[in-house]
């Protein structure tokens, strides 16, 4: 695995990649080798808010960004320009010029956005649906129209996309407010629901507690829309009758006994 993420004319102060920050850059630096392939998030710091981009890596290739100082944005490279910066990271040339992805924190990271497909990039953030009897049937079987994969998407993509906002001046509160939505949806969903699609629920948990572990401890007071009624989720997934969901359940069980 020698994919690569180069930075060109980048401002040397913080770089954020995916939930890793980096205080201190130095003048050397041009991005990052050995990255997994998938969905990634990089932001740098220029004067005083954070600049950055979404991209989808490949096995065994590159991406390559510039950053404009006067438009403060980045930019795709020049087509000439490009080949020369893959061609010289992939080869090993641009030696100490990369830091190694910290390998340790991407099992957090893959479990937050495994579900987010480059051909569906960027995943809709809908609207919170209208109020009815049951919410968790508006978001999934309505708005996805029962797809288990498009609600996956949504569900990692919206909490993403306000998490790697947080160094931003403007933080993505709607982001925010549409997964506590679809977090409090899946809560609420009944056993009935979760022994109609047990894999959503399965697949979930996973994710849940991943997004989890990069919350501090505000977010987990009493009364909060992260925490809320989640033990009604443990227990409708402990009597689904689906031994995998059951197993699940005990996981997030565990996970908030040590977490809270």
């Amino acid at each position: 695995m020698n994919s690569a993420i180069i930075l060109r004319n980048i401002p040397k102060k913080v770089i954020k990649l995916d939930q890793v920050i980096y205080p201190n850059i130095e003048g050397g630096f041009r991005g990052f080798y050995q990255v997994p392939p998938g969905l990634h998030y990089i932001s740098v710091l220029s004067s005083l808010s954070h600049i950055g981009f979404w991209c989808f890596l490949k096995p065994n290739d590159a991406v390559v960004k510039v950053f404009n100082s006067e438009e403060n944005c980045f930019e795709n490279d020049e087509s000439e320009s490009e080949n020369k910066f893959k061609n010289l990271a992939l080869s090993g040339a641009m030696g100490a010029a990369l830091k190694n992805y910290p390998l340790q924190y991407f099992p957090v990271w893959h479990s937050m956005s495994c579900y987010i497909r480059e051909e569906f990039f960027p995943p809709t953030i809908y609207e919170l649906e209208p109020p009815s009897s049951s919410r968790f049937e508006s978001s999934f079987k309505v708005t996805h129209d029962g797809n288990i994969d498009f609600f996956l998407q949504e569900f990692q993509f919206s909490f993403l996309k306000w998490y790697c906002s947080t160094l931003t001046d403007t933080q993505e509160l709607s982001a925010f407010e549409r997964w506590t939505h679809l977090l409090q949806s899946i809560y609420n969903a009944g056993e009935g629901n979760i022994s109609e699609s047990p894999r959503l629920f399965i697949e979930l948990t996973d994710t849940i507690i991943a997004q989890f572990s990069c919350l501090n401890e505000d977010y987990f007071g009493n009364g909060s829309s992260v925490i809320e009624n989640i033990n009604y989720l443990i227990e409708d997934m402990r009597d689904s009758g689906n031994t995998e969901a059951k197993e699940k359940a005990l996981a997030l069980e565990v996970y908030l006994e040590n977490k809270l």
